[in-house]
């Protein structure tokens, strides 16, 4: 079974300023910046729509969408890991 995918999304300095605390506590740190780990990802102009898992105490993991301008993200890092495809080398 594959592993589901996951991105790692990059804010540009002046978003994460803008979004504050609503995204803050959410961001993980890397060795690019901070990022926002998503489990998909639908870019469309003008906002991005980013689903996202946190895990919580007193409710176990939850999932929820979030919608950030477009403009806003930086980058976009494909991280789920690729397995290899059976007739490549490792």
């Amino acid at each position: 079974m594959a592993d589901a995918p996951a991105y790692a999304v990059m804010f540009h300095e002046g978003a994460l300023k803008e979004l504050g605390e609503a995204v803050r506590p959410y961001l993980k740190p890397g060795e690019l910046g901070p990022y926002l780990l998503a489990k998909r990802i639908e870019p469309a102009m003008p906002f991005t729509l980013l689903v996202v898992e946190i895990a919580t105490a007193e409710h176990g993991t939850l999932e929820f969408e979030v919608q950030v301008p477009s403009t806003f993200i930086k980058l976009i890092l494909n991280i789920s890991k690729h397995r290899p495809l059976g007739f490549t080398k490792s």
